[in-house]
C-alpha cells in the first residue's frame, strides 16, 4: 500500500473554548500552538435592538420601487419596534403587498444600524400605503465587530503582540481594498496583499515551540444575548529560510537551531519568526504644525494609519529618520500615490483644501475637482463615508474614506523595505484644527515580543 502523502494545504476548523462572553467581560480563547496561523475570522452576534429604523420598499426584482417612497414610523420600547404609524403614504406606488419576505408588489424593509429580526407588512391600493403592521420580536443577529468588543488583545507567551481595537482593524482593512461582512471581524496574518511575494507566508505566526496563545476580548456592556464564534486557518508548516554559507550555518548550529555535524551539502533551513505587531497611540496634536517624537523605532516599521477625532482635517504628513526627510505629502498627493497601489485612504475631493484636495470651501459648497481615483466600492459594500455633492449636484459615495492619513513604507507589500531607524524618529503632522491624533503603528519585531 502506498505511503498517504502528507497534507501540505492549509486547514480551516471551527474555534472552540471561548470564556467569559457576557456583557461588560473580558472574554478569552487559547488556540493551540505547534501550528502556524495564517488568520483568524471572529463572528459576532447578539439580540439585535432597533435604534434607527427606516421603512423602504423594493420591487420583487430588488429595485427600489417606482413612484415616492413612504415615511413610517414605530413605536420603539427599548429597542423594540411595534405600532408602525403611517406619516406620509407615498405617491405612485405599484398596489399589493409588500412584506419582509416578499409579497405580491415586493419587499417591505426595515433597514436599522443595529436591529434586525422584526418583520414589516404593507399594504398598498390606490397607489399609496393604506396599512403598516410590524409583528415578531427582535432577534439574535451580526453585530458590528467595531460595537461588539470594547477592546482586543493577541498574547504569545504573555507578551502582547497586537492591541488595536475592532474598529481600526476594520478601518485599516476597508483601507487596503476590502470591507468584511456585518458581523465578521478577519485578524490577519498571513496578509492577503502579499500574496505578490513568492514568501507570502512570512508574516505568518510560527507558533511551534511557543507555549501560550491567547486572545482576550473585552466585550460592550450593553449587548443582550451576546455570542461570539469563529474559524482558524493553519497548517503545520514552518517560516524557514536556506542556510547560505558557513558563517550561516555555524551560527545556526551555535544557537541550537540545527544539530551539530549538519552540512550545507544537506540544503539545511532555519526557522524563523516575523509577525507583524500592531499598536495604537493617542497624541493630543495642535492647529498647524505637530511634531510626534515619542514613537518606539526600535523595531522596523512597516506602516502608521491616521485618524484624527475631527475627521477631514489632516493636510500634510512628513516623516524625518534620522535626520533625513524621507515621506512628505500634502493630503491629495497621498491620496494620490496610496490610491495608485490600491490603498483606498482618500481622495482629490475629500482632501482638505489646505492640503491641496479639491472640495468643498468652508461654506460646504463643492469647488471642482476630478471623480476619485480610488476605488468607491469593495467586496461586500461601499468605502464608509459621508456624500461628497459632485458638479451637477449628484451625490457620490466619495468623501469620509475610513482614515485620514497613512504612511505606507512597503506599498509595493515588500516588508524588508521598512523604515528602519538608528538614532531618532519624527512623525509630523499639520493639522487644521486641534485634535486627537491615533497612529496605529504596524512593527516587524522579528519575534514574539511585541
Amino acid at each position: 500500500m502506498a505511503a498517504k502523502k502528507t497534507n501540505l494545504g492549509r486547514i480551516v476548523n471551527f474555534l472552540s473554548g471561548f470564556q467569559g462572553v457576557a456583557p461588560g467581560s473580558t472574554a478569552t480563547i487559547n488556540p493551540p500552538v505547534n501550528q502556524r496561523f495564517h488568520r483568524l475570522v471572529l463572528n459576532c452576534a447578539a439580540l439585535c435592538l432597533y435604534t434607527a429604523p427606516v421603512v423602504k420598499l423594493y420591487t420583487l426584482t430588488g429595485q427600489p420601487v417606482p413612484g415616492v417612497q413612504p415615511v413610517i414610523t414605530f413605536t420603539n420600547s427599548l429597542g423594540q419596534l411595534s405600532g408602525a404609524t403611517i406619516l406620509y403614504a407615498g405617491a405612485g406606488l405599484t398596489n399589493g403587498s409588500y412584506i419582509q419576505t416578499g409579497g405580491t408588489a415586493g419587499y417591505a424593509i426595515i433597514q436599522d444600524p443595529t436591529g434586525y429580526g422584526q418583520v414589516l407588512s404593507i399594504t398598498v391600493a390606490g397607489n399609496v400605503v393604506t396599512a403598516a403592521t410590524v409583528t415578531n420580536t427582535p432577534a439574535v443577529g451580526p453585530v458590528s465587530p467595531a460595537s461588539f468588543f470594547t477592546s482586543l488583545r493577541l498574547l504569545v507567551n504573555g507578551v502582547v503582540i497586537r492591541d488595536i481595537l475592532p474598529a481600526q482593524i476594520l478601518a485599516i482593512q476597508a483601507a487596503s481594498g476590502y470591507v468584511p461582512q456585518n458581523g465578521s471581524l478577519p485578524i490577519l496574518f498571513t496578509e492577503p496583499l502579499r500574496n505578490v511575494l513568492r514568501d507570502n507566508e512570512l508574516t505568518s505566526w510560527d507558533l511551534a515551540g511557543q507555549s501560550t496563545f491567547q486572545i482576550q476580548m473585552g466585550i460592550a456592556a450593553g449587548l443582550t444575548a451576546p455570542q461570539l464564534s469563529g474559524v482558524m486557518e493553519y497548517d503545520f508548516n514552518r517560516n524557514a529560510r536556506p542556510v547560505k554559507n558557513t558563517a550561516q550555518l555555524a551560527s545556526a548550529i551555535a544557537a541550537g537551531l540545527l544539530p551539530a555535524g549538519t552540512s550545507l551539502a544537506s540544503n539545511p533551513r532555519v526557522p524563523f519568526l516575523q509577525p507583524v505587531a500592531q499598536h495604537s497611540f493617542g497624541v493630543p496634536i495642535s492647529a498647524g504644525r505637530f511634531d510626534i517624537t515619542t514613537m518606539p523605532w526600535n523595531n522596523p516599521q512597516t506602516r502608521l494609519w491616521l485618524s484624527g477625532s475631527v475627521p477631514g482635517n489632516i493636510y500634510q504628513v512628513e516623516v524625518m529618520c534620522d535626520g533625513n526627510m524621507i515621506y512628505q505629502a500634502n493630503a491629495q498627493q497621498m491620496y494620490e500615490t496610496l490610491a495608485e497601489y490600491g490603498f483606498c485612504i482618500g481622495n482629490a475631493q475629500s482632501a482638505p483644501v489646505t492640503g491641496g484636495g479639491m472640495g468643498a470651501n468652508s461654506a460646504g459648497v463643492f469647488t471642482g475637482g476630478w471623480i476619485s481615483e480610488a476605488a468607491l466600492t469593495l467586496p461586500n459594500g461601499a468605502i464608509p463615508g459621508a456624500n461628497i455633492i459632485a458638479p451637477g449636484g449628484n451625490q457620490l459615495l466619495l468623501g469620509g474614506f475610513p482614515l485620514d492619513g497613512a504612511v505606507i513604507f512597503d506599498p509595493d507589500n515588500r516588508p524588508w523595505k521598512a523604515c528602519r531607524t538608528a538614532q531618532s524618529f519624527i512623525l509630523r503632522v499639520y493639522s487644521n484644527v486641534a485634535q486627537n491624533l491615533t497612529v496605529v503603528q504596524e512593527t516587524l519585531p522579528g519575534a514574539f515580543s511585541g
